[in-house]
């Protein structure tokens, strides 16, 4: 093998080792990050912390009917990265499944009665935890607001 070769294979397989790493290094602050955030607001007032992690404050408790892990649910809903920053947010209601949805929510949700209305704290291990989904990062904390609309069985 000529030199060039040789010295592009190098390259190329440095490059292919090191990647991978680079990004772990980047969700691993990130993960930093989240948890440091995690550590500032576990305290906040009016949150109850459950047994899991979750971190909720019921806005308004709403009446009839509470959903299980096999409800359909009509919601609304923001969610937001611990920056604020809003990664999506529905102002109208969309059906979703409990047994569609992340962990946190299928906790938060039984709290509330349709018409009630939830604020979370999402630890990533009731969330999307060290893969992210999509443009979630891996190891991130969530923070909705969900209005429960309906729920059935």
């Amino acid at each position: 093998m000529d030199m060039k070769k040789t010295v592009f294979l190098t390259l190329l397989l440095l490059s292919l080792l090191l990647l991978p790493s680079c990004e772990r290094n980047d969700y691993q602050e990130w993960k930093m990050l989240n948890e440091q955030w995690w550590e500032q607001h576990k305290n906040d007032s009016g949150y109850t912390t459950s047994a899991s992690g979750l971190m909720y404050k019921i806005i308004e408790q709403g009446e009839q009917r509470f959903p299980n892990d096999y409800s359909r649910i009509w919601v609304t809903y923001t969610g937001k990265f611990i920056d604020g920053t809003v990664f999506e947010k529905q102002t109208k209601p969309i059906p979703l499944s409990m047994m569609t949805v992340v962990p946190g929510w299928v906790e938060g949700l039984k709290k509330i009665e349709n018409g009630g209305i939830i604020h979370m704290y999402v630890p990533s291990s009731l969330g999307y935890g060290s893969k992210g989904k999509g443009f979630i990062p891996p190891y991130s904390a969530l923070i909705f607001e969900i209005h429960l609309i309906a729920s059935s069985y």
